[in-house]
């Protein structure tokens, strides 16, 4: 019987690549809200923030390894990084109080794919840095990243689009 690598086992707090991540936020100027619901990951990166939901959204306790944690926080600090750094800033500056036009909306929907592949890019390269010897787990693979990109994020945007929704109210 193969014995799974550490970084398979789940997160703790009280884990030392928990502390790790408090510092790098720290060092980034980012702040980071871990919370207990939803186990989303989101970032918003005009206010140079993270959000990391550590729960599953069923409501029970989100077993994420250390590998996922480590992988999804890099990810979400290089949406900030590419914000600060103006790559694809289009889609990085698209906020709540962002005004919503076809003409956003279709630039959106054209980039974002490709703004999520390099964002993925710069996380692998910040794991790399930070926390060498724990391969990093890419969001947007060219198969089910794209599907599960369309089916998540863009079908609002499709409905926008056709009419069927609207945002600026």
């Amino acid at each position: 019987m193969a014995i799974s690598p550490f970084y398979k086992k789940p997160i703790s707090y009280r884990s030392v690549y928990y502390k790790n991540v408090l510092q790098l936020l720290k060092y980034y100027k980012v702040r980071g809200y871990f919370h207990y619901y939803n186990g989303n990951r989101e970032a918003v990166p005009a206010e140079s923030r993270i959000n990391v939901g550590l729960r599953n959204e069923d409501g029970k306790k989100c077993n994420d390894t250390i590998q996922s944690f480590l992988s999804g926080v890099c990810h979400e600090l290089a949406h900030v990084l590419n914000y600060r750094n103006k790559k694809y800033y289009d889609y990085h500056n698209f906020h709540m109080n962002t005004r919503y036009t076809k003409k956003r909306v279709q630039n959106w929907i054209r980039v974002g794919y490709k703004a999520e592949r390099y964002t993925d890019k710069v996380g692998q390269e910040l794991m790399r840095k930070h926390f060498p010897g724990i391969p990093y787990l890419k969001a947007y693979t060219k198969k089910d990243g794209h599907k599960w990109y369309k089916e998540n994020y863009l079908k609002d945007l499709y409905e926008f689009m056709r009419g069927e929704r609207t945002f600026n109210d």
